[in-house]
């Protein structure tokens, strides 16, 4: 379908060809100026409706003339308001060129009215889960729900680590293999402390160095654990108040070993499971005594060594 051109309309118009030559029409009513700018509005071709935004043109379509249109689920569409002479539009930079021109500048919506909410317009068809766009659940469906016949695996070359999706190979071989003086190190400022993750220095900072009054405690409802970790608040819940189908049971793949915390999933794995050669081995400088666990070696010098 062709272009209809106009004088007094942009070939850059939102409109059909159809709707452009209704909006030609209207304006030739009205003085036309081409310096003002204006926003061209969407108008329904089978009622009096009209708008500046697409999104509220397809909602119109869908609801009132049951036309498909693929829409985005949760979308919360905020007004901005003139408290003098009530003017209101969509647009914030149209509220700010009114701002402009108004006798008394106009207040922006209040800030919770005016926050983004987050926009999940992806489900996955499986379980429970959504996402903001499609490659985020397309990662999603690999990791949780490709069984591991089916999935193309990437290998370490440097250990028997293998991951479903080439970028957790990547990170892998970065924290476990990287030679050192090629690592960039996160050290923490009050103490020797330093890693690899910035996260993990995050959450030692929260925990070591963090002032009593500055900490936010997450507390259970139920009893008097708290937590100065959302997440281990959530485990607590997990293994020690939820009961039957509510549980979220961690199991292991090579056995039938299962726990209600990740961590327990984690040490069975490194236990039972690690082969020989890519377990990291904690020594202790006292004794040939090593374990698999950093905290069986703490554990090892406190009670056989002595040492706090």
């Amino acid at each position: 379908m062709s272009m209809v051109v106009c004088s007094k309309i942009s070939t850059n118009t939102r409109l059909s060809p159809k709707n452009q030559i209704r909006h030609h029409y209207l304006s030739s009513l009205l003085p036309f100026c081409c310096t003002k700018a204006q926003i061209e509005a969407f108008y329904c071709q089978d009622c009096d409706f009209e708008t500046e935004l697409t999104l509220l043109y397809k909602q119109h379509l869908q609801k009132h003339h049951n036309v498909k249109k693929k829409l985005a689920n949760d979308i919360i569409i905020h007004k901005f308001f003139c408290d003098k002479c009530g003017f209101e539009t969509h647009f914030s930079m149209k509220w700010l060129q009114h701002a402009s021109t108004c006798v008394t500048t106009p207040k922006p919506p209040p800030s919770s009215e005016n926050t983004k909410k987050k926009i999940f317009s992806y489900n996955c068809d499986q379980c429970e889960h959504k996402y903001k766009n499609r490659s985020s659940l397309y990662l999603h469906k690999i990791c949780k729900h490709v069984t591991d016949d089916q999935a193309h695996w990437y290998c370490c070359t440097m250990c028997s680590y293998k991951a479903k999706l080439k970028g957790q190979l990547k990170v892998h071989t970065y924290y476990r293999h990287l030679d050192e003086d090629r690592i960039k190190w996160h050290k923490c400022v009050a103490c020797p402390y330093k890693t690899k993750q910035k996260f993990h220095l995050k959450i030692h900072m929260k925990v070591h160095h963090l002032g009593e009054q500055d900490i936010e405690w997450f507390e259970c409802a139920k009893c008097s654990f708290r937590s100065k970790h959302k997440s281990s608040l959530n485990s607590h819940i997990n293994a020690r108040h939820l009961d039957g189908e509510d549980v979220k049971w961690y199991e292991c793949k090579k056995c039938s070993f299962k726990t209600k915390e990740k961590s327990n999933l984690s040490r069975h794995n490194i236990a039972r499971h690690l082969d020989e050669k890519d377990i990291k081995w904690y020594e202790c400088e006292q004794c040939p005594y090593r374990a698999k666990a950093k905290h069986h070696l703490k554990y090892h010098v406190k009670a056989r060594h002595k040492i706090t």
